[in-house]
This record gives C-alpha cells, structure tokens and sequence, in this order.
C-alpha cells in the first residue's frame, strides 16, 4: 500500500493522540432533553468534533461509520450531544439493560478529568436502549461502578439518515472540579461501541498498551467560569420488612415471622474542592446476594463490597498490596464477633443477629488543585445485644461492642508521573465484658507510605509500599490472634524463630513491596517484583489479609500484538516465574507460568494458562501443626467465548490441578450461556462442576488420650461440587426493571484411606504419614476411633453433604431522577450435614424440602438537592 492510501486510511499519531477540544459557555441554554439534537444549538455545524478513529481493533483505522461530537455549558450545566452514523442500520443494538449496565447495546460516553491530575475520571454514558450508566475509572483502568449521580440522557434513531443521535445534560453538581480553576484544562475521553462490529471508536487515541488510560486523554480548552455549586444533596428512604424463618420448637425468638421498618439518610455536602457523605441508620437490603462457597481451608474468604455508601470514593481510600489491603469495607457492619456458648435449641436460645448495626458513618473525599487527594472515612456501629435463654431464664448478652472504624488516606500528585501517599486506619473497641475482652482485640492501627514514579513518557515505573500493623489488647486476645490460621504462630516449623508468647498484650509487623518494570506502548514489557509480610503483621481488623510469615519474588515478561496478525486481531503471551519463603528462609513455593490469550477476527475469544510448581510446602493446611509438602503439579485454565456481540453468546472455562504421582488432582468446567431476547429480556447461565480428589486432606487434629499429644489427621477426599447459576433481567423501560437470580450449589465429600502426619515434609511421598491399617482404626456412631501402637485417638466422620439454594427477585422503578422505589423478595435455604450423600440428583431432592428463611421488603427512596 502507497503512503496517499495509506493516510486516508489511518489517521497519523501525531493527528490521534491527545487532541484538544475548545469548549464554549453559553448563557441560558433551553433544549429538550430528547436525544434528537434539533435545537438550533446543535445544527450550528460550529463546535463540532473531529470525526472519530476506530482503536479496536486496529488503531487509528478510519471507521466506514462516522461520529462526532459537541460539547458546550452553561451556569448549571454540562452539555454533549453525539452524532452516530451507521451504515447498517438493521444491525443497531437498540437492547435496553439495567442502570449502570455498559456492556450491552451500542453505547456512547464522556469521560471527564475534572482536575486534570491524570489519576481518575468520571464518565457519563448511555445506551442506544436508553439505559444510562455512570463510574469511576482510574489510570490503571480500575472500574468503580457504584458511583451514581443525578443527571440526563436521552437517544434517538434517524431511520432516513442512517444514524443515532445522543444528548446529555450534565448538572456542574453532581461533579467536583477547581472552580476557581483559570487556566480551564479538563482531560476527556469520548467513546462510541458498535456491538455488531465489536469495534470501539475514539475521538481523541489512548493506545492500547499504554501504561496511562487516563494519563492518555483528550483535552478540553476553555472551562472557565465555572459555577460554585451548593452541592447539598440528600436521599431519604424509609422501608417495611416482613421475614419469615424455620421455626425452632420452644425457642421465644425463632418464632417463623417477624415485622419491621426502618427509616434513614444519605446526604452530600460539597466543600470547596471536597465532598462530605454522611449516612445514618443505612440499609442494604437492595444488594445482591454473596455467593455460595464450600471453604475446606482454614483460611477467610473474601467478599466484594456491594453497598454504595462504601463503594463511591472508593479509589480515593484504595491501598492495596498485591491481594492484602488496608482497608476491607465489609468489615464494618458484618456479623457479630461472638456468639452466645451452649446454645442447643432445646433447653437453651439464643435470638440470631445477622448484622452489625451502624450508627453513621461519613466520609471526606475529593482532590484539590495542588494535585492533592484525600480519603476520610469515620464510621461507628451499635453495641449489639442478643436476647438468650437458659432453662428457662433470659437475659441478654452483648455480642458486639460499640466500635468505631477510620481510616484517612492523601496522596499528592505531580503532573500525573509522581505519587507519594500514606494511609492511617484504626478500630477501637469498647470491650466491657470480659468474654469480649479475651477474644477480641480492643485497639488496631495500621499505617502505610507510597511511592510510584514513571519515567520516560510512562513507558518505566517504579512502585514502592511499605506498611506496618499494631495490635493491643489483653494476653488472652493476643494469645488466640497468634494462633489464628493468619499466623499460626505454633506451627512446628515456626518454633526456631516464632512460637506463641502467652504474656505479650501486643502483636506488630510490616509488610511492603518494591515493583520496577516497562508497561508502555511497546511489544514488549517486563515486571520484577519483591514483597514481605512479616509473622506479626495484621490487617484484619480494618483490612484484609489471608495469611502472613512471607516473602515473594515475581519476574514477568510479556509480548502484545499491535494491529491485526494473521486471522487475530490481539495476542497476549506472558511468562510468569514466581517464588515464595518464609522468614526462616524455607522455600514454600516455586513455580513458572505461561499465559496466552488472543482474539480472532470473528471475535472469538480464546485462552490458556499453564502452571508448574516443582516446590510446594504448605504451612497452613494441618492448621497449626507440621508443614505439608505436595507433589510437584501442574495447573491447567482454558477460557473459549463466541462473540459477546451477538444475541446468542456461549463460554466454557475450565481449570485443572494434576499433582505429580496421581495422589491429587481437581477438574473444574463452567459453561454458560447468555441469551438477548428481544430488546428487553437478558438471561445468563451457568453450570459449573468440579471434582476434587486430594489424598491428602485435611481431617482433624486428634490427641493422644495417654499424653495429650496433638496427632494431625489425613484422608483422601472425594468431593463432587455443583453449581447453577441463572440471571434473568427484564428492562421494561431503562427506568423500569426486574431482576431475578437463582443458584442452587451442592457440594459433598467423602473420606476413606485415613492417615496420621509424619515427616510431611520429606521428599519421599510415602514418607509424609503413617497410612491406618484395618486393624488400628475403627468406626462407630460417627466416630473413628484409632490405636495405633499403644496410641489410642479418636475424630469425628468427617463427610458432608452441603446444599443451598439463594435467591431474589428486585423491582426496581426509579420514579424520578435519584429517587428509587424497591420490591425484594430474598429466598435462602441451607444445610451442612454430617454425612455423605451420593449425586446431585438426591441433594436437590434434599435441598428443595429444606426449611426456607424469605424476606419481603419495599423500599423508597427520594433524592432532592439544595
């Protein structure tokens, strides 16, 4: 190809990358909001974008189809209208989705670098179908989707023109920005997606690869004279609730129904460059279920945050550290710490409190124009009281004490290459009753510094973190926290440098990372990484974090397509090598992985990742005792979906861990299924089975009856894990909409081959444990008893059947822009029984006549400002 066809083909960088656009103010605008464009503000063909480039697939390629874009403001608000030609009409997603939905439908957005501090921006967009979405995005790309505001967008089809047509009107309230800005810079990014074509257009370039989104955008020239907003919001809500549970015999709580309202408050307050939230007496009730998980490891589970208040501003209190972070939301409001003792709901009851209640909580977040953020949150939840009786006598018990939570994150920037930050958090108990007081830690601060700093053009980074964590509280606290499952501080291998220390009131330590590499716009990029997490280093009173004692090593190298290779439009390669000690030096893991993904010109989508580890030592699996080795293994991840544009869309994920030896290995595939029918109803499903089988598993610990010597039990686990999975979402108008979500899961185990630990860190497989001869273990009522050479234990049957089935219908009608009305209707049904049961067929039988929990709740809610 010439260089002339060339040009008219592609649009040279220099042309693409970081365009300018000079926005004016207009006084008094009057326009309808209807998405048609026919004011005579919008058919002056004066301010009026450049045509927009196509970046995926390939970049800067000149689209067949044209848009452009406007964009103007007044006093009060913010306005952009898009033009969408389309020259295969027939083939317009016209699908209307859910609020916040961003995936589905043809789809325009704004996104705008209000500071221009190249960290994190709002976008505005909206679907062909009318369904408006709102978010955060952060220069790492990061999406924050609960971030709502009140504003306007509407959508309209010109059949005779071949195209579609968008209008926003955006309130200066609802964005936080320098008004007393003079030089007027904002960053912006303009977008168009065409599902039919799967091809993303852009008015100004962000390449693909680089390390920057936002860093990466357009400019807006020209926004002086900006209005200084009240910014005094409020969204009152009041609710009923009516419950219904498994009724307990004689039980004065567990009566099978119950009745309550509720009422409460968010409210807003824009000050100078920052934003108040302050809620009181918050309800969730609105959010969707946790999903159901079968956990065999001694170690939390982590949950993603689903409540608004917690999520909006969330980047601006981020601090994380690989998969550790400082902050965890759900710690605040989650279940009560303690739990009334011998409770057997015959002779003795105890009323269930699911939930913490919180008092209130505000948070101060928002960056100023010195470049600096800050994240404030301050949050107190209830002393909660649980009513128990005991052969007859009541009384009430306290099962949380009043709490408060705060946390305060800044971070200055410089031009978008340099941050420096730190973070401070703390939980403070008021522990009053002695039972609190030896199980829970009464004060926890942790700290933290950060440090990133790019380097020519972005293409080289370095990120520096260092953290510390101080706990205090009584020596019977301190003492259970160092020999939770986060430490296990009486593990074997421990005793040389660790070991528990029954007189401290104290436990402290630092974790950290130092991370150098190349993630530019280029073919190639590298990352070297190391990190630390010091025995006495906790988080998980404020944070979160699974198990500490750790230091790791990453190196990573990666190769990226640029342009269209072949029959591909993207490849992805990366090698991965990786390895793990604990601070006496002892290597627990070593492994190497390859990763490859790509994207076919039919917009299939395909890819594979391969694991080995020739080195595994586990030193939580027997919960607190010897450290377990494992056979070296190789970890398998398939991932094929079709094309997501179309109405019919299929994927199968599979992932597979095959030990050495054929001592272990688990299989897992998930195929599912989404389903566009019509423009209004979208269905998603999912199966997924896995089979478990590990030789090695974890039973119980034992002691020795003669000496009271603890003796860790093994057994080979047969587990047989089910799960469906079907959302269906029915949009009468983007303003109207009802959600249904349903998942029945079962998982069963079941246990033989019984064994005692050993040497469980030799080399030699058979060497690790003592395998049960018939004669030295028996079974009887539940128990397996054990004599082996004069050594006489017992441990319970360990199989399980666990079923549960979860579920929820939301109505939900937003009446007016920010004021919603909810109908909830939650469904839950559960058990764990302690035995096995064969088939999933026999479990669904088991399931569906369980005693079920519903909840029935209406919910309004009305937003006004001042």
């Amino acid at each position: 190809m010439c260089r002339a066809q060339q040009e008219d083909v592609f649009i040279p960088f220099e042309e693409a990358y970081k365009r300018v656009y000079n926005i004016k103010k207009y006084s008094n605008v009057d326009i309808i909001v209807d998405g048609k464009l026919d004011e005579e503000i919008w058919t002056n063909p004066e301010g009026w974008s450049e045509d927009f480039m196509v970046s995926v697939p390939v970049e800067r390629l000149v689209p067949k189809s044209k848009t452009r874009a406007k964009m103007f403001y007044d006093d009060k608000y913010f306005y952009i209208g898009f033009y969408c030609q389309e020259l295969e009409p027939e083939k317009m997603n016209r699908f209307i989705a859910e609020r916040d939905e961003r995936n589905i439908g043809d789809v325009v957005a704004i996104a705008l670098d209000t500071y221009h501090d190249f960290r994190a921006a709002i976008e505005f967009g909206v679907a062909l179908g009318g369904n408006k979405f709102d978010l955060v995005v952060l220069d790492n790309v990061d999406v924050n989707l609960s971030w709502n505001a009140v504003w306007e967008a509407r959508t309209h089809i010109n059949w005779a023109d071949s195209s579609w047509t968008a209008e926003f009107r955006i309130p200066f309230s609802q964005m936080r920005y320098n008004y007393k800005d003079t030089v007027g810079i904002w960053g912006v990014n303009l977008r168009r997606n065409v599902r039919h074509s799967n091809e993303n257009h852009k008015w100004s370039l962000i390449p693909r690869p680089n390390n920057g989104h936002v860093f990466s955008f357009g400019e807006i020239h020209g926004m002086v004279d900006l209005p200084k907003p009240k910014g005094i919001e409020f969204l009152p809500y009041t609710l009923g609730k009516f419950r219904t549970d498994p009724r307990i015999n004689g039980s004065p709580y567990q009566t099978g129904r119950t009745w309550n309202g509720n009422i409460g408050l968010d409210s807003k307050i824009a000050l100078s460059d920052y934003t108040l939230d302050i809620t009181v007496n918050p309800d969730y009730g609105q959010v969707e279920l946790d999903p159901s998980v079968m956990n065999l490891t001694a170690l939390e589970v982590f949950y993603e945050e689903k409540r608004p208040f917690f999520l909006e501003g969330r980047h601006l209190l981020d601090f994380k550290n690989g998969d550790d972070m400082m902050f965890y939301t759900r710690r605040i409001g989650a279940s009560p710490s303690y739990r009334p003792e011998n409770i057997d709901n015959i002779n003795n009851f105890a009323e269930t409190r699911e939930n913490i209640p919180i008092i209130g909580a505000l948070k101060l977040t928002g960056t100023n124009r010195k470049g600096i953020s800050i994240g404030i949150i301050e949050s107190v939840t209830d002393r909660t009281w649980a009513k128990v009786m005991r052969s007859g006598t009541e009384r009430s018990e306290e099962v949380e004490p009043l709490t408060n939570y705060s946390a305060i994150r800044i971070r200055k920037n410089w031009k978008g290459n340099t941050y420096l930050g730190g973070m401070i958090t703390s939980v403070n108990r008021d522990l009053d009753e002695p039972y609190l007081r030896d199980n829970l830690i009464s004060n926890a601060f942790s700290g933290g510094i950060d440090f990133t700093r790019y380097f020519s053009d972005r293409l080289y980074y370095i990120d520096l973190k260092g953290m510390f964590s101080s706990l205090h509280g009584s020596t019977e606290a301190i003492t259970r926290l160092q020999e939770r499952p986060t430490h296990y501080f009486q593990r074997e291998s421990a005793q040389n440098y660790l070991g528990v220390d029954k007189s401290l009131t104290s436990l402290n330590g630092t974790g950290g990372s130092v991370e150098i590499g190349r993630k530019g716009n280029r073919l190639w990029s590298f990352v070297e990484s190391f990190g630390w997490s010091s025995p006495g280093f906790d988080l998980n009173d404020m944070g979160y974090m699974r198990s500490t004692d750790l230091l790791s090593n990453k190196t990573e190298v990666a190769y990226r397509q640029k342009g269209i290779w072949k029959n591909m439009r993207a490849n992805n390669l990366t090698f991965t090598q990786e390895n793990h000690w604990d601070f006496e030096g002892t290597a627990t893991s070593n492994n190497v992985a390859a990763n490859w993904s790509t994207t076919f010109l039919n917009r299939m989508q395909f890819s594979i990742k391969e694991t080995y580890s020739w080195n595994k030592i586990d030193n939580r699996m027997l919960r607190g005792g010897p450290d377990l080795r494992f056979n070296p293994y190789l970890l398998t991840s398939l991932s094929f979906n079709t094309d997501k544009g179309k109405r019919v869309a299929a994927q199968i994920k599979y992932d597979g861990d095959h030990g050495a030896g054929g001592h272990s290995y688990s299989n897992t595939i998930k195929p599912s299924l989404t389903l566009r029918a019509g423009n209004h109803i979208y269905i998603v499903g999912e199966f997924a089975y896995t089979d478990n089988q590990n030789d090695l598993q974890y039973v119980a610990r034992a002691r020795e009856l003669e000496r009271n010597i603890p003796r860790y039990i093994m057994g080979r686990i047969d587990q047989k894990t089910y799960g469906l999975t079907l959302k269906v979402q029915a949009n009468l108008t983007p303003d109207v909409s009802i959600q249904f979500y349903g998942s029945p899961f079962t998982s069963t185990g079941s246990f033989d081959e019984f064994k005692v630990a050993t040497n469980s860190k030799s080399r030699t497989y058979e060497n690790r444990f003592h395998a049960f001869t018939p004669d030295e273990i028996s079974y009887s009522n539940g128990i397996y008893s054990v004599n082996e050479g004069g050594k006489n234990y017992s441990f319970q049957n360990p199989d399980f059947s666990f079923n549960e089935f979860r579920s929820n219908v939301v109505a939900r009608w937003e009446y007016r822009p920010g004021s919603t009305l909810y109908f909830v209707w939650e469904h839950v049904m559960s058990s764990r029984d302690s035995y096995y049961m064969q088939g999933w067929g026999d479990n669904l039988d088991r399931m569906f006549g369980l005693p079920a929990s519903n909840i029935f709740m209406i919910k309004l809610n009305y937003w006004f400002s001042l």
